[in-house]
């Protein structure tokens, strides 16, 4: 479970309408023994907006319609949505999907298309859906530390070991990615 936290208003340091705050861990999903699906956190928090707009949109008659509300607006009725049955994602609003070739090994990530999982994981294996359900269920806490051991390890730095991105990385995708991308508290 991850929580998302809107708020809601102009702000001053971004000018935006809508800021985002996010806790919470990756959510892992174990497709064959010690072959894990991991869908980061990380990336822009638009993702969780584009989400919950779909979700609005599938909700019923009850929820407004998004393409005629602000965001904002919109985004404040989701709470209303407790209770209700997890509605679909879209494709566009999916999450970065990785893998580790060595569970034990930060620098053994790989981006996994959702759309081709039996590229990374074997013959027979798709995704089905993925879903968004809201609830006051607790952020989970745990699961993927006590996976990824190294992880509280990484602290501020990127999974290959270094501190800052660079361009020429020999992995860019665990040049990329940080311990933030996959836990924050």
């Amino acid at each position: 479970m991850t929580e998302v936290r809107a708020l809601f208003g102009k702000q001053a340091m971004s000018g935006n309408e809508v800021d985002y705050g996010y806790t919470g861990e990756a959510t892992v999903v174990e497709v064959a023994p010690g072959k894990y699906l991991f869908a980061l956190l990380g990336g822009t928090e638009e993702r969780y907006a584009c989400a919950a707009g779909a979700a609005l949109q599938w909700a019923g008659p009850w929820a407004p319609q998004p393409g005629n509300m602000r965001r904002g607006d919109w985004l404040k009725e989701i709470p209303k949505m407790v209770g209700q049955p997890a509605v679909p994602v879209p494709s566009e609003c999916l999450p970065l999907m990785v893998t580790f070739a060595n569970i034990a090994d930060p620098k053994s990530v790989s981006q996994v298309d959702p759309g081709a999982l039996a590229a990374s994981f074997g013959p027979g294996v798709r995704l089905k859906a993925v879903t968004l359900e809201v609830t006051e269920e607790p952020v989970t806490e745990g699961k993927v530390d006590n996976l990824l051991s190294w992880l509280a390890g990484i602290g501020g730095g990127m999974l290959d070991g270094t501190k800052i991105s660079s361009i020429s990385a020999t992995n860019r995708l665990a040049n990329d990615l940080t311990r933030w991308d996959i836990v924050r508290p």
